[in-house]
């Protein structure tokens, strides 16, 4: 994460900058990915917070192919 996200709704996370998350569903319409973190954590944040890792950034990254990458 680059940034530090604090949830409004119950379909949010709250995230720390530098928390390693998982992308479990691709960026929507409105900008929101829906992560995993490490300890289980599932909900969405603003794609606009995600980082790439290396090897992800060696792929081709589409709006949709995001899906099951680690941020």
């Amino acid at each position: 994460m680059l940034y530090d996200y604090a949830a409004t709704t119950a379909f949010e996370l709250s995230v720390a900058e530098a928390d390693v998350v998982t992308v479990v569903e691709g960026e929507d319409d409105a900008g929101w990915c829906k992560v995993s973190t490490r300890d289980g954590r599932v909900g969405l944040v603003p794609a606009s917070y995600l980082q790439l890792d290396g090897a992800a950034e060696e792929q081709e990254i589409g709006r949709a192919s995001c899906r099951e990458r680690v941020y």
